[in-house]
């Protein structure tokens, strides 16, 4: 995720939204490009509009990072208060004014994916890459002490706008006696993350030590019990 200064100070206007490109201090080394229509030729200042995409969408990011609430929920609130001017949103990047859309639905999904530029994240969805984590959060560390848990769906959003992803990460278990004496047994768990700030995990975990084989076997066959009841 972009710095926060510049999400907030940075123009849209001017190209301060480069790929790859997360802080103040790297943008002045990075050479730019300013809008087409910036600053004489704009017409968003015009009370009839078109309105810019582009400057939504910043603002939302702004939103997001201020507040520390995510994408989806600050569009939720874009749909419902932001005015619909008489000439619509465009985006300058890629139309000219009188290409401008007044479908509501179709400029709330472009003003996301420009907050999406805004605060560098990349728009992946774990519901359609990875598996959804709805795990308990308990101790709500890592990467869960960012994200907001939906109570209805079970699933996580983290800052950026991202639903967590899981993998499950399985670790060999060795005896405490003898370091390098495995018995064939594993213990798994599931291992929260964010697809867009985060690397995947590797499903091979590290090694836990357990004291003896037989406290380990009453352990899992409690748990089986649980499971069962």
């Amino acid at each position: 995720m972009k710095e926060a200064r510049l999400i907030q100070d940075g123009s849209v206007c001017q190209g301060d939204f480069v790929d790859g490109i997360d802080t103040v201090e790297q943008l002045r080394n990075v050479e730019r490009q300013n809008c087409h229509l910036f600053p004489h030729n704009c017409p968003v200042r015009r009370q009839e509009g078109p309105f810019c995409i582009a400057k939504a969408g910043q603002q939302v990011a702004r939103y997001v990072s201020q507040l520390g609430t995510t994408i989806e929920a600050e569009l939720i609130d874009f749909d419902r208060e932001a005015p619909m001017p008489l000439r619509g949103y465009f985006d300058p990047t890629i139309e000219e004014p009188g290409d401008a859309t007044t479908d509501r639905k179709e400029v709330v999904e472009r003003v996301g994916k420009w907050a999406e530029k805004v605060l560098g994240v990349n728009s992946l969805d774990a519901a359609s890459h990875n598996r959804v984590y709805v795990g308990k959060g308990v101790g709500s560390s890592g990467v869960l002490a960012g994200s907001v848990k939906d109570e209805e769906t079970g699933a996580w959003m983290h800052s950026c706008g991202t639903r967590l992803a899981a993998v499950t990460v399985s670790h060999p278990l060795h005896l405490r006696a003898m370091p390098l004496a495995g018995f064939g047994e594993v213990r798994s768990e599931e291992v929260p993350f964010c697809p867009s700030c985060q690397t995947k995990p590797s499903p091979n975990g590290s090694i836990w030590y357990i004291e003896d084989v037989e406290a380990e076997e009453n352990r899992r066959l409690r748990d089986i019990g649980e499971n069962d009841s």
